[in-house]
């Protein structure tokens, strides 16, 4: 399996934030991770910027969910 694209990943962080409380980054990514079985190789995937393609596409939809458009949910 390969890493799920960046809108794959609203429906985990979803799950992950639907208890009404906070999280913590790497809690969001770790479940996540849990949610798609991610393999060690592909948790630690690097972008050339040098940080995980894992972190940085729950952080595009953490940016979504925070930005103007999260009543597009």
């Amino acid at each position: 399996m390969s890493i799920p694209k960046y809108y794959e990943f609203f429906s985990p962080v979803m799950e992950c934030l639907n208890d009404g409380k906070q999280h913590t980054s790497k809690e969001t990514l770790d479940y996540c991770a849990d949610y798609y079985i991610l393999t060690p190789d592909e948790l630690n995937e690097k972008l050339q910027s040098g940080q995980t393609i894992l972190s940085n596409r729950v952080g595009w939809v953490r940016t979504y969910l925070l930005s103007d458009h999260s009543e597009l949910l």
